[in-house]
């Protein structure tokens, strides 16, 4: 099963990756699950921007722009609210207009797609420079800690904008004991079946599991569809 994931990643990188001398090609696939989603995904956007003035004669009326296929939500000690970061991240934008004929404001809408991909980053608590949360942007992955939850703590659903969207699956990260995330380890997926039952797949193991709803995971990637 392990091959099955090289050649999954390989459709991506052998269309991607350059020929080196020789015809030899360098395939490089250390990744994290949320930089492996934007690639292998990159068609498959969680939203949209819109951005539109309110003045009907502004030379830059209405612009649109490409979102991201992975939302990344922060939190310190694995404190998340998810709905809440969900409501603040779809929330519109007032911004002025910068168009040379233009005095009015803008407003930035985001739009969700019909899925939503969230990557769940704890930061520790910690002194110096990582003591706020204004300096998360800048905090190397490996810095953050796990998000211990257990599969039914999971948020079974969200709501964006009126509409309700349903928690398909997780991939969690494995690794040490140790309280922070390093950067090697082994990811495995869990998927939520319709008839509320936990299926865990991993390319280490021959056959699929059934995992209760208590199993702990260390959450990294949560997955939603409407």
């Amino acid at each position: 099963m392990y091959r099955d994931r090289v050649y999954l990643c390989a459709l991506h990188f052998i269309t991607e990756s350059k020929d080196l001398v020789g015809g030899i090609m360098l395939i490089n696939t250390v990744d994290t699950a949320a930089s492996m989603c934007e690639k292998l995904l990159e068609d498959m956007l969680s939203y949209i921007r819109l951005d539109t003035s309110q003045n009907m004669l502004c030379f830059d009326k209405e612009k649109s722009s490409a979102g991201e296929v992975v939302i990344t939500f922060l939190g310190v000690v694995g404190n998340i609210d998810l709905q809440k970061e969900i409501d603040d991240f779809f929330q519109p934008i007032s911004k002025s207009c910068v168009s040379i004929n233009c005095n009015r404001s803008r407003e930035v809408v985001t739009k969700p797609t019909n899925h939503i991909v969230v990557e769940l980053l704890s930061i520790p608590k910690a002194s110096g420079k990582y003591s706020h949360l204004e300096n998360t942007t800048t905090i190397s992955q490996n810095y953050t800690e796990k998000v211990l939850l257990k599969l039914e703590d999971i948020s079974k659903t969200i709501t964006i904008i009126g509409d309700v969207y349903n928690l398909r699956g997780v991939i969690a990260f494995g690794g040490s004991e140790r309280e922070l995330r390093q950067s090697y380890s082994h990811y495995i997926a869990y998927g939520l079946r319709s008839n509320d039952q936990w299926q865990c797949y991993d390319d280490l193991k021959d056959q699929v599991s059934t995992k209760s709803k208590s199993f702990k995971v260390n959450a990294e990637i949560l997955f939603y569809t409407k």
